[in-house]
This record gives structure tokens, sequence and C-alpha cells, in this order.
């Protein structure tokens, strides 16, 4: 993220990954303005899931991972092939999904704190949650899971964003990074 970052500003505590996927840009907006929030504590870093890292080194200190939730249930391969329109072009269709790559990520040695959140309509009919699911990959690869998981909501399945939810997001990021600011600082 450019502009003022909290490295410039001489307050940078960690550093954030923000991992998405996303389908009908729902998920990336949401990721984006998670990743404003956390900008104002710490330096960040945006990605899409098929341009993220596999390793999770230890100059990361949190990492937020973040998908929509089908209505066929989680971020699985066939629910995602079901869910994504017709490829616009060359090399648009994207298949390494949130599934895949969290089951191929690693951490390093140190402590990384986690969140993870999803994007779906308020259907109670909707079987699970991606963050759910999210959040237990992140658990059993021994990341620390300091928030619970978050769900910003869709006026349809396809979009758009409910109202104030691309603020919620913000806010959301903003009160992770300063719990996790505040808890990291060094004693005076």
């Amino acid at each position: 993220m450019g502009g003022d970052t909290a490295e410039a500003r001489g307050t940078a505590i960690m550093r954030a990954l923000v991992v998405y996927e996303s389908i009908f840009d729902n998920t990336a907006a949401i990721a984006e303005h998670v990743a404003t929030g956390l900008a104002r504590w710490m330096d960040v870093d945006l990605a899409k899931v098929s341009d993220a890292p596999t390793c999770i080194g230890d100059h990361v200190g949190l990492l937020v991972v973040g998908g929509p939730t089908h209505p066929s249930g989680p971020n699985r391969r066939t629910p995602r092939k079901a869910a994504v329109p017709a490829p616009r072009g060359p090399g648009s269709a994207d298949h390494h999904g949130l599934h895949e790559w969290l089951n191929s990520i690693h951490k390093g040695l140190g402590l990384v704190h986690a969140a993870a959140f999803d994007t779906r309509t308020e259907n109670p009919n909707t079987p699970a949650s991606a963050a759910r699911t999210v959040e237990e990959i992140l658990r059993s690869n021994g990341f620390h899971l300091t928030e619970p998981t978050h769900t910003f909501h869709l006026e349809h399945p396809a979009g758009p964003l409910q109202p104030a939810e691309a603020q919620r997001a913000q806010h959301w990021a903003e009160h992770l990074a300063a719990k996790l600011a505040t808890h990291s600082r060094p004693p005076r």
C-alpha cells in the first residue's frame, strides 16, 4: 500500500499480508478495504490468491485471508467452477483457488497472527462459511487466530455488497490492527 505507511510514520509493529479469492470482485473490494484499515497501523501487502506466496515468512506478523462462500458450499474447485462466469479472454479463468492455496502454504518458525473473512448473502440455506474453513486450515498449519471469523454480506450471490459493508471491513481491520499493535508494544 502506498502513501502514508506505518513504517514511514515510525510506528511499524509488524507487516500484514491480505490474501483473497474473488469471483465477482466483491471479495476483492472487501480485501482492499481491509488492507486500507490495516495500513493505518502496519505495512500491508495485498495479493490475489493466484499471486500469493506459499511461504509465509517471519517478516509477516499478520495474515488475513478472505474468500466468497458459494451457495453450494465453501471454496472448493467444483462450487467455484459453477460460480465463475465464462472466461473473458486467454488466461482469465483462475483455477488456483483459496482452498488449494491454503493447503500449499507453510509458515516460518515465528508467531504469525491470522484472521479470516468471507463474503456471502444472508441466505439461511447457505450450508457453510468459507471463513470458518479458512480458519480451520490456518489453525492446523500453526497460525494463531486472533479474531473470530467475519462475514461481509452481499445483496445477491453475484453482488453487489450490501450498503456500508466496505466501511465495516475497514473498521474491522482497524480494530484488528490496533489490537495487535497494542499487544505487541514493548514495555516502557
